[in-house]
């Protein structure tokens, strides 16, 4: 028997979760061990449903945020196309303090970022990887000149070109890369997220 005649044979809400299930395998490729294995037709599906989904939460969460109502009257005010049961469970979540604080600790951390680099969430190993990959040189320098450098080659700020161009031939050195800023402690954020 088939599956599509097994889910026919259903009653409905069974059919609705089978449908799900099925939805959600289809969406990810059990198969696949690596990112780069990953067919692009799917990987724009998956940046389409997923990404933009994140997006639009959030920009709903913004157009209806609004510190003078209570979480009831938020609720009262369901965006047009999203049901009331849905913006329920999504305001209760954004009114938890738990919530509020991991918003406010990501908030403070990306404040603390004081040198912007072009990376995006690739980590410095990945990077290595595939500047090798590639056939490039690698180098701290060189990993550190490719994650601040834009596509058409200029650097992501003056601060990031001052520490860049004069290093361009022979690398980065240790004191050019250590903290310039505040050093990042974690527990100092928890810290402050319990006090608030």
């Amino acid at each position: 028997m088939s599956l599509l005649n097994l889910l026919k044979n259903q009653p409905a809400f069974l059919q609705d979760f089978w449908g799900s299930l099925l939805q959600i395998l289809d969406t990810f490729l059990l198969a696949s061990r690596v990112w780069a294995s990953i067919p692009k037709p799917f990987m724009d599906h998956a940046f389409n449903d997923f990404v933009m989904w994140k997006d639009f939460r959030l920009k709903l969460w913004h157009e209806a945020e609004d510190p003078l109502l209570s979480k009831e009257n938020i609720i009262k005010n369901t965006p047009e196309g999203i049901s009331m049961d849905q913006w329920a469970l999504y305001v209760n979540y954004r009114s938890k303090e738990k919530t509020k604080a991991l918003c406010w600790r990501k908030q403070r951390i990306r404040q603390q970022q004081i040198l912007p680099h072009t990376s995006g969430a690739m980590s410095l190993a990945r990077r290595r990887a595939l500047m090798k990959k590639h056939g490039k040189e690698v180098d701290r320098g060189k990993v550190w000149t490719e994650t601040h450098e834009r596509k058409d080659g200029s650097y992501v700020n003056d601060q990031a070109r001052e520490i860049g161009a004069p290093n361009l031939g022979d690398g980065v050195g240790d004191d050019v890369l250590s903290p310039t800023g505040p050093s990042f402690d974690e527990s100092n954020y928890e810290n402050e997220a319990n006090d608030n």
